[in-house]
This record gives structure tokens, C-alpha cells and sequence, in this order.
């Protein structure tokens, strides 16, 4: 099954991978360096797997068998003003008229915990939300922002 890369931890050797069919009630998959057959330093979010296998593990499917299938040439973004913030997330009404939430995690500068970017929000900013993977209507009336990498447009530094 072809899977999309929506998160990467170069640092522990694994990443998660997005695929559009079911497997045990999920879709995330939970892929280790040791079962890739290339080196995960090159993996980016956005990039295409093949999971040849998975098994099920208390914590959801992981893989067993992990190959790079491509990277995609073409990324779907999103633009939108940042409407409400909190200590870990932002709510970003896009240009469409839609309502995004985005994790501080999902911030291109997102590393030890911590992004800088997302420190210096302020309700009003601009914000870029490239390589969108998915984003997963939710019944509350908002949309969960899967795998994306978002940037604050107001700095020129992350443009």
C-alpha cells in the first residue's frame, strides 16, 4: 500500500505514514528506520512509501517492510489569517472561508518542543500552510491539518 510521509524523527529513526486505505481502524502507520531500505535522513514530509507489510501493535500498525516509492512535484498550500491561538495549536480561517487547526509541531522551525514561529504569533498573522497531505473535516465544525509544514508569512526569514 503507497503511504504519505506526515511526520519525520531523523533523530529516533522513524517516521509516520499516512495511507488512504484502513488498516486495523487506522490510517496512520508507524514506520522504523529498520525496516526501511533506504536512510530516513532523506525522508521529507509529503513523500510517497511503499508499506509492503504491517502488524499490529498495541499503539496502532506498525510496518514491516518500508521502500521509497517518490516525492511529490507539486504541493497543495493553504494561505489564512491566525483567528485564535492557545499554548500548543492555532485556528487559521483560510482565504476560502474554511477553519484550519494547526499544531505548534507543524511550524517548519518545530524542533526540541519548542517553534519560535509559533512563539510569535499574534491573532491577525498570515500564515502558509504548504505540503498539505490531508485535512480531516471534523463535526466541530473545523479542519484537522494532517502531516503540513506551516509557515508565519508576516517574517521574511521563513518565506
Amino acid at each position: 500500500m503507497l503511504g504519505t510521509v506526515a511526520m519525520v524523527d531523523r533523530r529516533k529513526g522513524f517516521c509516520f505514514a499516512i495511507v488512504s486505505e484502513e488498516v486495523d481502524g487506522e490510517t496512520r502507520i508507524f514506520c522504523h528506520q529498520e525496516q526501511m531500505d533506504f536512510v530516513i535522513a532523506d525522508l521529507q514530509v509529503g513523500d510517497w512509501l511503499e508499506i509492503a507489510g504491517t502488524e499490529s501493535t498495541m499503539r496502532g500498525p506498525r510496518a514491516t517492510r518500508v521502500t521509497f516509492h517518490s516525492r511529490p512535484e507539486a504541493e497543495r498550500q493553504i494561505e489564512g489569517m491566525v483567528r485564535r491561538i492557545s499554548a500548543t495549536f492555532c485556528f487559521v480561517t483560510t482565504d476560502d472561508g474554511r477553519s484550519v487547526f494547526i499544531s505548534r509541531k507543524q511550524f517548519a522551525d518545530f524542533a526540541n518542543g519548542e517553534s519560535q514561529t509559533f512563539a510569535k504569533l499574534v491573532l491577525g498573522d498570515r500564515v502558509r500552510i504548504g505540503r498539505v497531505l490531508e485535512a480531516i473535516p471534523n463535526p466541530m465544525g473545523y479542519e484537522v491539518v494532517m502531516g503540513s509544514i506551516a509557515h508565519n508569512t508576516r517574517s521574511a526569514k521563513v518565506l
